[in-house]
């Protein structure tokens, strides 16, 4: 059994979004140009697809849940290699955020039943 429900899923994507998006300036990295530049890539990545997926924190609801886990997902792999792909494996602060977010956001794709949550869009 999952146990995440979709409202729960949604509120630690915008959390996980609006943290990476301050991070270089809450954790001390923002003078490190390509970790800065991934963590708001991915923090705005995060909240734009969350703003856009029908479960109920979604604003448009463009995006179904189970694509929406599908992309997170790769979303999560790629913060995980982040450090490496962008050059900051030297960054302590910034590399260890990045794979403790990752691995996080991972283990909620793991709990998370993405079929559990489907709305009929509205007829326009």
């Amino acid at each position: 059994m999952k146990p995440l429900s979709a409202t729960s899923h949604g509120v630690l994507d915008y959390l996980v979004g609006i943290l990476l998006i301050v991070s270089p300036w809450l954790f001390g990295f923002n003078d490190v140009t390509t970790a800065t530049y991934t963590m708001l890539a991915v923090g705005i990545i995060v909240v734009a697809l969350s703003a856009m997926t029908n479960y109920p924190l979604g604003l448009v609801k463009a995006v179904s849940f189970p694509a929406h886990g599908k992309i997170e997902t790769v979303g999560a792999l790629f913060l995980l290699a982040s450090p490496w792909i962008a050059r900051f494996p030297d960054v302590d602060v910034a590399r260890n955020l990045a794979i403790i977010v990752a691995l996080a956001w991972l283990g909620v794709v793991a709990l998370t039943n993405y079929s559990a949550y489907e709305t009929r869009r509205p007829i326009h």
